[in-house]
């Protein structure tokens, strides 16, 4: 067997041992780049070789149109090493959340990669536990009891997933191959096989963290470092939306009926809960968690649509671009005022301390939006505009009003960053660093790249922008 369809994995997880070694060394600046230059060589050599084609053989896909998502996460993993490479750099445990963001892109990447159920479930938990660590490694008593909490209710989900795969393996004959199981889907789509199936969806809508499996997410994006969360709400999530398209797409007739109305309600109840919750919060990063359930249902709004499935890798790319720009954002706005104390109140001033990081603020919120002219508008417009003509209008309508309500909240950051005054009168001046210059590029650089997706469409058409991510 050639090694080459696994060669992005092998360099995602050589980037992993590089940045321990090097940490072993003393040298957390070169452990941060070898990493990136690792994970970025992964993502040219999945793009290359077509990793899942070469991985999942005649397994079942919606027109190939995965074959790009491992490139995705290897390629987020990067660019989120990348843009807190400052922060990396000089903190003690730096080295730690390189390698274990490393390894979640490579796992993640995997997730989507995976031909075979078995592999699916190895990854998945690999997945897990790399999320574990990084929320561990945020350092606090709060951090660690996230930490803690996410694996017990990990747990849960794993035996979810070993019951889905039991019950599935036993109608097969004993095989976990993706094409066997989709075979099965086809010549026996009875009430056992959509029980398979739904177990499997429930376990990767878990790891997803929708509704109601979302419990671990807030605690977890709040007390994990920003480069930590970031590497967790961008390449963390590509791969096992991956998985659960092909799921979607696999199974068919009646059983296929009831698959499909589970990833309905679940998408529904994560986009409801998601913006009404995320209304609530005052701490910037929690609010960003919350959001992130509601964006999971707008991308498994998707997800049922077959052929049209694809849609949604479009959307998981351009939210993860998003979302890792947030969440750096996060950790320029902490070396930049060693005050502010993580809430969106505590926004109030930013367009005079630092005006290029409240534009940049208002383009990551606009696009989370999915207001025109940005990359999120895209993301959405693809799965709302399949969703209305492939019988699912009633849910699109659901996900148009949910982005209309995200505005409340990602707008409360918008006016507090623009509008607000400062509560104590004229803040103290922060000096102006080096760290701090690197992280206000690298987040403005992101939200370049924000708008150059959402503007490029206009003048070039939709039809090249989807053959750089579908094939």
């Amino acid at each position: 067997m050639s090694f080459l369809p696994y060669a992005p994995f092998a360099f995602g997880v050589a980037a992993a041992v590089v940045a321990m070694v090097f940490d072993a060394w003393g040298d957390r600046r070169s452990a941060v780049a070898g990493a990136v230059a690792l994970l970025a060589a992964g993502a040219a050599a999945a793009a290359w070789t077509g990793t899942v084609s070469g991985l999942q053989g005649e397994a079942v896909r919606s027109g190939g149109s995965m074959s790009l998502a491992p490139a995705a996460c290897l390629a987020l993993g990067a660019l989120v090493v990348a843009g807190c490479a400052r922060s990396l750099s000089t903190d003690r445990r730096g080295s730690r959340i390189v390698a274990l963001s490393a390894l979640t892109a490579a796992s993640s990447a995997l997730v989507a990669a995976a031909g075979d159920v078995g592999v699916l479930f190895l990854a998945v938990e690999m997945l897990a536990l790399c999320g574990y660590g990084l929320v561990a490694l945020g350092g606090t008593d709060r951090a660690r009891e996230a930490a803690m909490k996410w694996f017990v209710q990990g747990s849960v989900a794993t035996v979810v997933f070993v019951i889905g795969t039991a019950v599935l393996m036993g109608r097969t004959g004993g095989s976990l191959r993706y094409s066997a199981i989709a075979a099965l889907a086809a010549a026996s789509p009875d009430v056992p096989v959509a029980v398979g199936f739904v177990l499997l969806i429930a376990a990767l809508a878990f790891k997803l963290g929708a509704f109601p499996m979302h419990s671990w997410m807030p605690d977890a994006y709040e007390t994990a470092a920003p480069a930590a969360a970031a590497v967790m709400a961008s390449a963390g999530k590509v791969g096992p939306l991956a998985a659960a398209v092909w799921l979607a797409v696999a199974v068919t007739g009646s059983a296929g009926s009831r698959v499909v109305r589970v990833v309905a309600a679940i998408a529904l109840c994560s986009i409801v809960f998601g913006n009404l919750a995320a209304l609530r919060q005052r701490s910037l990063a929690r609010m960003l968690a919350y959001s992130g359930i509601a964006q999971v249902g707008y991308a498994l709004v998707g997800v049922p649509l077959g052929s049209r499935s694809s849609s949604v890798l479009v959307f998981a790319v351009l939210y993860g671009v998003t979302a890792a720009a947030s969440f750096v954002l996060v950790e320029a706005l902490h070396r930049t005022d060693a005050s502010w104390d993580g809430t969106i109140g505590g926004l109030a001033g930013l367009s005079r301390r630092s005006p290029a990081l409240a534009a940049s603020l208002a383009v990551i919120m606009l696009s989370l939006t999915g207001i025109p002219l940005t990359a999120g508008f895209w993301g959405k417009f693809l799965v709302f505009a399949y969703a209305s003509v492939g019988g699912y209008r009633w849910l699109a309508i659901v996900a148009v009003l949910g982005s209309v309500v995200s505005f409340g909240y990602y707008g409360a950051a918008i006016r507090a960053a623009f509008i607000d005054d400062e509560a104590t009168g004229e803040a103290p001046d922060e000096p102006v660093t080096d760290g701090v210059r690197l992280v206000t590029g690298a987040v403005v650089t992101l939200s370049a790249v924000i708008v150059l997706a959402g503007v490029v469409p206009l003048a070039t058409g939709l039809e090249p922008a989807l053959r750089m991510l579908i094939r």
